[in-house]
């Protein structure tokens, strides 16, 4: 293992000395809630901690301090590849859901998401909205949650594309409606006549 860092750190994480405490503590089979009151954290901190940062090497889960220090730094190291842009079928797959072009392998259209009628009476053209068949950050979430991609995940990628300029979005209220760019349609639909 590299050397790990025994430096105090900020608050929001747990320091060494903590996870030293948190090792002792549960040595002696207190509980969860019992070791968050003692090291004046909240129960959820502790919970995360010990399932995250066991050692298993042993085949069983097993807290030690010098593990759980080591797991938390590697986990920590920034910059960290970001999902959507390591992951060239995720991509895809948000991206496809986004503009609502999913297509079955026999070409035909996969509509997105059953979208529930329009109830505003003094706003009809809501449902004239082209992303009324694209599929939202939240829905593609959803179905991408056996892989590990939250909401947030997904809201903070169409954040990126948009900065890069291969996306628009569109604030109503809390809710962001994100397209794919104009221009960016065009330079792809001009790159596939090139090709044919």
């Amino acid at each position: 293992m590299p050397p790990i860092s025994l430096d105090e750190p900020t608050g929001r994480y747990l320091s060494f000395a903590e996870r030293e405490e948190i090792a002792l503590l549960r040595a002696q089979e207190i509980g969860v809630r019992e070791i968050a009151r003692r090291i004046g954290r909240d129960p959820g901190t502790i919970s995360r901690e010990l399932r995250r940062n066991a050692a298993t090497r042993s085949g069983k889960s097993v807290y030690r301090a010098l593990v759980a220090q080591w797991k938390a730094q590697q986990a920590a190291k920034r910059p960290k590849t970001a999902k959507l842009v390591g992951n060239d079928r995720l991509r895809e797959y948000v991206q496809d859901r986004l503009a609502g072009s999913v297509r079955r392998p026999d070409g035909t259209i996969v509509t997105g998401p059953e979208t529930r009628a329009w109830k505003g009476l003094n706003k009809p053209h809501r449902q004239d909205r082209r992303w009324a068949m694209a599929w939202s950050p939240e829905q593609i979430s959803h179905r991408l949650s056996d892989v590990g991609v939250s909401q947030p995940t997904v809201s903070h990628h169409l954040k990126k594309l948009r900065e890069a300029g291969l996306l628009t979005s569109e604030r109503r209220g809390t809710w962001v409606y994100y397209q794919v760019a104009p221009s960016v349609v065009a330079a792809m639909s001009a790159m596939l006549d090139l090709r044919s």
